[in-house]
């Protein structure tokens, strides 16, 4: 139980932090749109912030969110997550085939018909988050800000 909630905190966490990254963004740069005036009606949370920062703030070729293996990990997580909220954690032939698709371990309580997590899951969804939001600021703000290294720490 405690590894459910603890990728419906993970997942969460990443989206205030991007609800946040991308209001400050738009806050600091009045050249930009604002959000609800550009982004897709379907597209929720996770999936719209990273998709206006792919739009908004990406000024090298290569995508370094939105069509990447991480993106693709991060909506399996996304519909683990959904599953968990409101489908009760019960096991879906979609969500089996996704962890096929991307080569991923999932476990599975046949008896309960429940997906099954432990600790390592929970740390691999974090270090996504993690990466994640790294990508969003050195790939993304520090390219569209035009800032070359980390100010006030130490590089050595």
């Amino acid at each position: 139980m405690s590894c459910l909630a603890a990728i419906v905190m993970l997942l969460s966490l990443l989206e205030s932090t991007l609800l946040r990254l991308t209001r400050e963004l738009i806050e600091s740069d009045s050249d930009l749109p604002k959000l609800h005036d550009v982004m897709s009606r379907k597209d929720n949370g996770i999936v719209k912030y990273l998709k206006y920062f792919e739009k908004y703030i990406e000024k090298q070729e290569n995508q370094f969110i939105v069509g990447t293996q991480k993106y693709d990990l991060l909506m399996f997580w996304l519909k683990i997550r959904n599953n968990i909220v409101h489908n009760n954690n019960i096991i879906t032939s979609e969500i089996l085939e996704d962890a096929k698709r991307l080569n991923m371990d999932i476990y599975t309580n046949k008896m309960a018909n429940k997906f099954s997590f432990n600790s390592e899951d929970v740390m691999a969804l974090g270090n996504l988050c993690g990466s994640t939001l790294d990508d969003c600021i050195e790939k993304g703000l520090y390219c569209y800000y035009s800032v070359d290294e980390i100010v006030g720490v130490d590089q050595s």
